[in-house]
């Protein structure tokens, strides 16, 4: 299954907050600029986070801070994602943008800071799905609380570790840039590190270093994401979408996804209700 999500509340302009509601399988690794709570309705979800692994189920609570690498595995859990731009709080005259938080109740046994959190994302979903009067008021009103639990109770100090990944995180963009444009024409870690400059060795060890997985498996993974979404959304048969997704024969396709998915593609399309398919060779 892939993510699914929509946008349920939509803030005014000025307000540097988004609301999404999630339905989650697999989300690959990625970043982003704005900082990001999430909130678990329902299901439990694995999420990796600049390499540490924490398994959420419901109303646990975690904080990805701006820029920091992660991923997500789940099996249709739902939850709500808080995405906070923090540049736009720059005229209280803090830097919030240079400040970390380390907020994930999965590992934090005082539950009691996590409360105010709660209150704020589900204020905000009332607020706003019942079109509350004052509710643009009350909006200002509670992101500015989401601010203030978030310094009070789970700010930590910057790391060194931190500093590094955030200055190599330019090259880290062109090279995922690079995976994400020639996945489908079964490139090698060579013509990557041709591309960036670098030789074989450092590439494939700066990779390992800072995306916490090895370039194989990542290039893998990014080919069985959109193999994925060919199976639910066309009818084309394995050969075929293997092909098309950069894999160099439809057995290595097979192997690859039973590895990730447990299941054949064949069953996995099957019980995703996707359109009957025609004509699929053998899977071997």
């Amino acid at each position: 299954m892939l993510e699914e999500r929509h946008e349920i509340i939509e803030f005014s302009p000025d307000i540097p907050l988004k609301v999404f509601m999630h339905k989650l399988g697999y989300v690959g690794k990625h970043w982003h600029k704005s900082m990001e709570l999430l909130m678990v309705l329902q299901g439990t979800i694995e999420i990796n986070v600049d390499g540490e692994v924490s398994h959420l189920q419901s109303e646990d609570i975690i904080v990805i801070n701006s820029n920091s690498i992660h991923e997500i595995r789940s099996e249709g859990a739902v939850m709500i994602a808080v995405q906070i731009e923090l540049s736009k709080f720059n005229h209280l005259r803090i830097d919030l943008e240079s400040y970390v938080f380390d907020c994930n109740s999965s590992k934090d046994k005082d539950s009691s800071h996590f409360s105010g959190l709660r209150f704020c994302i589900a204020s905000m979903i009332t607020e706003n799905t019942h079109h509350r009067k004052g509710c643009e008021y009350r909006n200002y009103s509670l992101s500015y609380y989401l601010i203030s639990e978030l310094v009070r109770y789970f700010q930590v100090p910057v790391t060194e570790s931190i500093l590094q990944r955030q200055k190599h995180l330019p090259r880290l963009t062109r090279i995922l840039k690079y995976i994400n444009d020639n996945y489908a024409h079964n490139f090698t870690l060579r013509d990557l590190a041709e591309a960036e400059n670098l030789s074989v060795p450092y590439l494939s060890n700066f990779f390992d270093k800072y995306m916490g997985i090895k370039f194989s498996q990542y290039y893998t993974n990014v080919k069985l994401d959109h193999a994925a979404n060919d199976l639910i959304n066309t009818t084309d048969t394995i050969e075929t979408i293997a092909v098309r997704n950069g894999f160099t024969e439809s057995h290595a396709f097979v192997r690859a996804f039973k590895k990730r998915y447990n299941a054949l593609p064949s069953a996995w399309r099957k019980n995703r209700k996707a359109p009957a398919n025609s004509g699929e060779g053998p899977e071997n």
